[in-house]
C-alpha cells in the first residue's frame, strides 16, 4: 500500500502476518508498531510517528528514506531480524532491547539520548557501523559489523559474549566509558 497513513494516537498497532506483505505509508500519532508472525514486513514509509517497534516474530526491513523517530524505541525477540541495509541512511533509536539481529548493510546505527538505557543480547551485523550518542547500553552478543563503533557520550558496557572485535575502529569520546565484565574469552574491540 502506497500513500497510505496510520494514525496510532499513542495506541498500538499489532500485525499478524503468515505471508510477506510491504507497507509504503506513513505511521503519525506516536504509537507502536508490533509484529508477530513468520512472514516479512517491509516498511518503505516514515516513521517519524512511532515510538516504539516491537519484533515478535519474522523480520521487518526498513527500505527507502525512513525517518525515524529520535526516540524510537526497538525490541526483538530471538530469532527475529531488523533489516535496514535497504535503507538510504542511518536508522535513529532511543533504545535496544531483546536478541535478534540487525543487519546494517551499510548503513548505521544511532542509538541513544539522555537517560536512554539498553540491553541487548542479539547481534548486529553489516558493513555499516554503530554510533552511541548517549545513555547506558550494554551488548551482551558477538556482533559482527565491520564498520566503526563511536562512543560519544554515555557508556558502553560488554557483558557475557558480548563483544564488537569485527568493528574497524573504536573512538571515544571526552566523556564515554567503557565497562566490560563478560565471559567471552576473544578480543572484546581493537
Amino acid at each position: 500500500m502506497a500513500g497510505s497513513r496510520v494514525t496510532l494516537n499513542l495506541t498500538s498497532l499489532r500485525l499478524q502476518n503468515s505471508v510477506d506483505n510491504t507497507f509504503d505509508g506513513d505511521f503519525v500519532g506516536g504509537g507502536s508498531l508490533e509484529k508477530s508472525g513468520a512472514g516479512s514486513l517491509v516498511l518503505g514509509g516514515d516513521l517519524a510517528g512511532l515510538g516504539c517497534l516491537s519484533i515478535f516474530e519474522g523480520r521487518v526491513s526498513l527500505q527507502g528514506g525512513y525517518r525515524a523517530h529520535p526516540d524510537l524505541y526497538l525490541a526483538l525477540n530471538n530469532g527475529t531480524t531488523l533489516d535496514i541495509s535497504g535503507g538510504t541512511g542511518p536508522l535513529r533509536a532511543y533504545q535496544l532491547a531483546g536478541g535478534g539481529s540487525i543487519d546494517l548493510g551499510a548503513n548505521s546505527l544511532l542509538l541513544g539520548g539522555a537517560s536512554a538505557m539498553s540491553n541487548y543480547t542479539g547481534t548486529i551485523n553489516g558493513t555499516g557501523g554503530v554510533r552511541i550518542v548517549d545513555g547506558d547500553h550494554t551488548f551482551s552478543g558477538r556482533n559482527t559489523y565491520t564498520g566503526s563503533t563511536f562512543v560519544e557520550d554515555g557508556q558502553i558496557r560488554f557483558r557475557d559474549e558480548g563483544s564488537i572485535e569485527s568493528s574497524a575502529s573504536v573512538n571515544l569520546g571526552a566523556f564515554a566509558l567503557v565497562d566490560y565484565s563478560g565471559s567471552y574469552t576473544g578480543v572484546v574491540f581493537k
